[in-house]
């Protein structure tokens, strides 16, 4: 859905071993990835296999700006020695800040997971425009930590008391898009554009219905909009009114979205902006059905679609 950017070793700042808390002889140190403020939402993937007979200690650090002031999570991976084959392996964890060097633990805790038959330990960061957690687990996520995640320049990464083989140590970031302005500043100006229009395709289109899986898209409102050629082929989807109370990225006239022509009549691929200024483009296309009086925007990685109905002129 979104454009992704893999941020895996992009920056040269490196950790400071007091990030591990631990009294190993061999400090293990990595390369942080920056990350932009503009990033809205970031997935982080690390996963290390365990030493046979050594447990380890591992820190996942997030809003790193420098060495006194970051945000990370720090946790044992148990060696396979200390892993019961029924019973298998507890690990504990200390959510630590950072702030002018004066370390801080949020919360504290434990959890039991076993290894599977490629034994490794998995932590995924998660960014959301307005959530953040890190999941822990072997397999599957055996705990759930919600984390305080700042939208800010800074670094992301991780740090080891042991040298493990990475199997996963991977970033992804999906970033926001400014609404542009449309040529139009008004309402009036608008439709008089679209009254004199001899393009059928130019037109207002008020909400009808929708089909959505809510757990891959959340609806944003109930959108009126207008299509516009932008003179090469393509029609800018202007946002009129409808958005839900409390967004105020999306103001009147500016640019939602775009129908892209292709060969196919009344068809065309679909570059749309969600509520928080995401690209949802993946696959996403629209059509014009019913004699010219339905719009249908589509996203089929979301397993979801929305319909609006054409204003008569």
């Amino acid at each position: 859905m979104n454009p992704t950017k893999n941020l895996r070793h992009t920056h040269g700042l490196l950790l400071a071993a007091a990030l591990l808390s631990c009294h190993a002889s061999a400090i293990a140190q990595r390369h942080l990835a920056e990350v932009g403020a503009d990033c809205s939402s970031l997935e982080y993937h690390l996963r290390l296999a365990p030493l046979k007979n050594t447990d380890s200690r591992c820190s996942l650090i997030w809003n790193y700006t420098d060495s006194a002031n970051f945000r990370a999570l720090r946790y044992t991976i148990p060696s396979l020695s200390s892993s019961d084959n029924l019973a298998g392996f507890e690990s504990q964890y200390e959510l630590i800040e950072y702030k002018d060097g004066a370390e801080t633990i949020v919360a504290a805790g434990s959890f039991r997971d076993s290894y599977t038959s490629h034994p490794a330990l998995s932590a995924m960061l998660r960014v959301l425009p307005s959530s953040a957690c890190v999941d822990i687990g072997s397999g599957k996520a055996a705990v759930s930590i919600p984390i305080v995640y700042s939208h800010e320049n800074s670094c992301t990464g991780y740090a080891c008391s042991h040298q493990l083989q990475e199997l996963r140590n991977d970033i992804t970031a999906s970033r926001t898009a400014l609404p542009e302005k449309s040529q139009f500043q008004s309402l009036d100006s608008l439709r008089s554009h679209i009254s004199a229009s001899k393009d059928a395709y130019e037109a207002f289109w008020i909400y009808l219905d929708r089909d959505t899986n809510i757990s891959k898209a959340v609806p944003g409102g109930r959108y009126t909009l207008a299509t516009i050629s932008d003179g090469r082929g393509a029609y800018d989807i202007i946002y009129i009114d409808g958005i839900d109370k409390g967004n105020s990225r999306w103001q009147p006239f500016t640019i939602k979205g775009q129908l892209q022509p292709t060969i196919f009549a009344d068809h065309f691929n679909l570059h749309w902006l969600d509520n928080n200024g995401l690209v949802a483009d993946k696959e996403a296309n629209a059509t014009i059905e019913i004699q010219g009086t339905v719009l249908k925007l589509t996203f089929p990685m979301l397993k979801s679609s929305m319909r609006f109905s054409r204003v008569p002129k």
